[in-house]
């Protein structure tokens, strides 16, 4: 008896933490992140341990529910965090441009600098 309400506790706990863990990805609170998923791991393996021993199976039709409910929200995570690192990607190819772009300049300027054509005005 006392494995079924560990269970149970403990799948509170695990959607809290992925509800936690959604709210630090839109954050971008990767810190909490880190330590989200962290926690998660510990909590799922003792989740299977009650499981098994209150004999618990998706064929209890309230796990089946809130099961098919963490899966929606890991899509959903895993959804954003694809969307975030397609953002990423494209940042990271325009600072690449914009230093290309940077390191053209310096070397337009570069001649000028080294022949001295500032010195009389400054």
């Amino acid at each position: 008896m006392f494995a079924e309400q560990d269970f149970w506790r403990l799948l509170g706990d695990y959607e809290r933490l992925t509800k936690n863990e959604s709210a630090a990805l839109l954050a971008g609170a990767f810190e909490d992140l880190a330590v989200i998923q962290d926690l998660k791991d510990p909590v799922l393996a003792k989740m299977r341990d009650f499981a098994k021993l209150a004999g618990l199976d998706r064929s209890h039709p309230e796990l089946a529910s809130r099961v098919d409910q963490l899966l929606i929200h890991a899509e959903r995570n895993k959804q954003l965090i694809e969307t975030m690192l397609s953002r990423a990607h494209i940042e990271r190819q325009n600072l690449d441009s914009a230093r290309q772009r940077m390191r053209g300049l310096g070397t337009a300027y570069r001649p000028e600098l080294e022949r001295g054509a500032f010195s009389a005005h400054v």
